[in-house]
């Protein structure tokens, strides 16, 4: 699977990834969401670092994804 794929699926399931420094928040979080998909953002937490640019240094509450190298 790919990490395009996770964000994907996170999106999906109606979740909000935000980058701080070296940690993921992840807003939209509902009681039922499966437990399998925050392990799976976990265990691909380096790669989507990679692709994420730090919302502290960008504007407040408006995560970006950076243009992925061809």
């Amino acid at each position: 699977m790919t990490t395009i794929e996770i964000l994907l699926i996170a999106w999906a399931a109606g979740l909000v990834l935000e980058r701080r420094g070296n940690q993921i928040i992840v807003h939209g979080i509902k009681p039922d969401s499966p437990s399998e998909l925050l392990d799976l953002l976990r265990g691909h937490k380096p790669q989507l670092l990679a692709l994420m640019t730090d919302s502290e240094a960008s504007e407040p509450h408006s995560p970006h994804i950076n243009e992925v190298e061809k």
